[in-house]
């Protein structure tokens, strides 16, 4: 009877232990196949990174030469609103000093005119003032005044007005105190 139980104990031994020994098989399959998994979802995962970083790597080079295309594009635009900006500046400028110039030489007629009519003056009231001594003589006719022609005219009022500008640079002295 205790051979008996002992066989029969050492037969319910050996099935749990091959029961053991089959699940340990699975296991070690299902550890194998698990392992198998991880290390191809692994490879999976650094190729799939390595795609995604090549990929950041392109975008972000294409947004910095788009990004300096954009740079240069506007600094172009810059310069040439710039430039266009300078050339209405200096027509301004320019405007400007052709109107000063204009402005200085209707100024300068101006004061020639004023001198002009001030000695003109001083000769007439001269004139007013030697009058009652010459009251006594025959007034003396003036002489006759041709007439040119208009072509003629401009140029002696040119040279008149060219003759007139040393005198500018000078005194005016009245005859009186000349004389």
């Amino acid at each position: 009877m205790k051979l008996q139980e002992a066989e029969d104990t050492l037969g319910e031994a050996e099935r749990v232990k091959g029961n053991a020994d089959s699940y340990v098989a699975r296991v070690q399959v299902n550890i194998d196949t698990e392992l198998a998994n991880s290390v191809k979802i692994r490879e999976d995962a650094e190729v799939y990174s390595e795609e995604i970083q090549n990929s950041a790597r392109t975008a972000a080079e294409a947004l910095m030469t788009q990004t300096r295309a954009g740079a240069d594009e506007m600094a172009s635009r810059i310069g040439r609103e710039t430039s266009e900006d300078i050339r209405k500046i200096l027509t301004d400028v320019e405007v400007a000093r052709a109107s000063a110039e204009d402005e200085l030489e209707t100024q300068r007629i101006l004061t020639e005119t004023a001198r002009v009519r001030a000695f003109s003056h001083g000769l007439a009231a001269e004139n007013a003032e030697d009058e009652p001594a010459r009251t006594n003589k025959p007034e003396a006719k003036p002489a006759p005044v041709k007439q040119a022609s208009a072509r003629k005219a401009k140029p002696a009022a040119k040279k008149a007005v060219a003759k007139k500008s040393p005198a500018r640079k000078a005194k005016v002295v009245s005859i009186r105190k000349a004389a």
